[in-house]
């Protein structure tokens, strides 16, 4: 996957955050940084996915 898509995904994370005010989306805009670096690596689009849901959840249980 381009890595571009995963910065659309960052900045509307971010976006839904700031609109919310609840900690509603941090976590996936976390998951999606660290997608977005898999990605500029080379990584397969299967890989930067499973990252991608892999860190978001870890990030949810560290926050919760």
């Amino acid at each position: 996957m381009p890595a571009y898509y995963w910065l659309i995904v960052v900045a509307v994370c971010i976006l839904v955050e700031l609109a919310t005010m609840g900690l509603t989306s941090v976590w996936f805009a976390v998951g999606a940084t660290v997608a977005y670096i898999v990605s500029l690596l080379g990584g397969e689009t299967i890989v930067q996915i499973i990252v991608f849901l892999v860190v978001s959840l870890v990030a949810l249980f560290i926050t919760r």
